[in-house]
């Protein structure tokens, strides 16, 4: 009976050696962070000086947002617990949703509400972005300036 015969030990040899060259340069790529950038992540932080102000017309939600990420974030709703989505928003260069935060840019939202909060009353704000994040903060409500 003839005996089977394995790979021959230089191919065998090849293959070990390009296997152990492609896990190094995947482990180099990672530290170095050459993939971990193209995914990138979206992180924002919203500031605690949100305002909602209470007018006879609505409510207005003056908010701002910094991407603290590496990746730009589209913020395609806002909500107030208890008062429901915003009907629009603006960011000055945008007239409604969805309004993108650039990486390291700050943004100031301003969005109108139907339903009035209590004045002194705090409520949740959640930004949802396309991503699928929902970022939160408390805002308490104050009544409008006569004027």
């Amino acid at each position: 009976m003839k005996a089977k015969r394995g790979i021959s030990p230089i191919i065998a040899t090849v293959i070990l050696i390009a296997v152990t060259i492609a896990i190094g340069i995947a482990i180099a790529g990672w530290l170095m962070g050459l993939w971990g950038g193209m995914g990138g992540a979206e992180s924002l932080k919203l500031y605690p000086n949100a305002t909602l102000e209470v007018a006879s017309s609505g409510t207005k939600l003056n908010l701002t947002v910094k991407n603290e990420g590496s990746k730009d974030a589209k913020i395609i709703e806002v909500r107030i617990d208890g008062l429901g989505k915003a009907t629009s928003c603006s960011n000055g260069a945008s007239n409604n949703l969805p309004v993108t935060a650039k990486v390291g840019y700050m943004i100031t939202l301003s969005c109108d509400f139907q339903q009035q909060p209590v004045p002194g009353a705090t409520y949740t704000v959640r930004v949802m972005t396309e991503a699928g994040n929902t970022y939160l903060t408390q805002v308490t409500a104050a009544a409008a300036a006569a004027g």
